[in-house]
């Protein structure tokens, strides 16, 4: 597996814009040797509301050699910011994983996690 492409959602009572942004910047800053492409996904406005919903997303590629580190910078980025989110690592259609503020595992469980889900992929393709 060469490339993945990764959807990160924000969700929660600080999962605004300005903390996608945050985000967004922080990850960016950590240089991360195999970041491809990061990027804002529009959440269009529903009908009847006023602004996009309470969802923010950032689309990334990368290798998958990147995601263990990405893993480790999301992880810092949760314990030096103290947002009230969840955030959730779409890795497919059908996994993910999530980091809570409130119950956040150590970097080295969410590691394991990000790896055994990786392997995961790989013997499906």
């Amino acid at each position: 597996m060469a490339d993945l492409q990764l959807k990160l959602e924000l969700e929660g009572q600080d999962a605004t814009l300005e903390t996608l942004y945050t985000l967004q910047a922080w990850i960016q800053q950590d240089q991360i040797l195999g970041l491809k492409q990061i990027e804002p996904e529009a959440n269009p406005t529903q009908p009847g509301q006023m602004g996009g919903n309470q969802k923010s997303a950032l689309s990334i590629v990368l290798s998958s050699a990147a995601v263990t580190i990405l893993a480790q910078s999301l992880h810092v980025w949760i314990e030096a910011t103290r947002p009230e989110v969840t955030v959730k690592i779409q890795l497919n259609e059908e996994q993910s994983i999530e980091l809570t503020s409130k119950n956040m595992p150590n970097q080295e469980e969410l590691i394991t996690e990000f790896t055994k889900k990786l392997k995961e992929l790989e013997s499906v393709e």
